[in-house]
């Protein structure tokens, strides 16, 4: 699965600033595109890399609440559950 972040990383700022690229600067294409290996997305710690974006919440929450919801589930039991 091949990432097009440097690319884009790349694209971004030259697009803010493009006076940074000199005489000599010349585009070139890159040998390999980053790979991420598929077993960096099985087993149960891939839960806790992933979120949903649309979580909604219902009402306000505690002070106590937002540190749980932000701290998540692994950290929350390494201090000894909620």
């Amino acid at each position: 699965m091949p990432i097009a972040f440097p690319i884009l990383l790349c694209s971004i700022i030259l697009d803010q600033h493009p006076c940074i690229l000199i005489s000599f600067d010349v585009t070139c294409k890159r040998e390999s595109p980053l790979t991420l290996h598929y077993r960096l997305f099985e087993g149960t710690h891939v839960l806790d890399n992933v979120a949903t974006s649309g979580k909604q919440t219902s009402g306000s929450m505690t002070r106590k609440e937002m540190i749980v919801d932000l701290m998540g589930p692994t950290q929350v039991e390494n201090l000894g559950g909620k």
